[in-house]
């Protein structure tokens, strides 16, 4: 949650800056959606455009911080965000835009169990 006095912009890849991450109760709008498909609402002074403008802004070296998802981070910061090729997620869409466009990247994920972490710490990104 980030406070609305907070002055941040929070901006989606699918071409909208300016965006409350979660639509209030009653505020919903089918047209107005983050890059998952969730329904947003935009605050005042928002701006829509395209996705090819949007991955300009992503791309230029506009945005401060980008927080995205991940499956696999090594000890030396490779981000793995892709599954394996035949199961039902997507390719690693603006991922790589994202890490090499925005001054300070930070990834979201499940933290695995400490058994797991044991047996994984030495194991590369593949």
């Amino acid at each position: 949650m980030v406070p609305r006095e907070a002055n941040i912009y929070l901006q989606s890849e699918n071409g909208i800056v300016g965006m409350q991450a979660v639509a209030e109760e009653g505020l919903e709008a089918e047209d107005l959606t983050d890059a998952g498909g969730n329904s947003i609402s935009a605050l005042p002074g928002s701006a829509t455009f395209d996705s090819a403008m949007s991955f300009g802004l992503i791309r230029g070296g506009h945005l401060d911080v980008t927080v995205l998802g991940g499956l696999q981070v090594d000890k030396t910061g490779r981000l793995a965000n892709r599954m394996v090729p035949g199961s039902i997620v997507p390719g690693m869409g603006g991922a790589m835009d994202l890490v090499t466009g925005a001054r300070r990247v930070i990834v979201a994920m499940s933290t695995p169990s400490r058994a797991s972490r044991r047996s994984s710490s030495s194991a590369p990104c593949r």
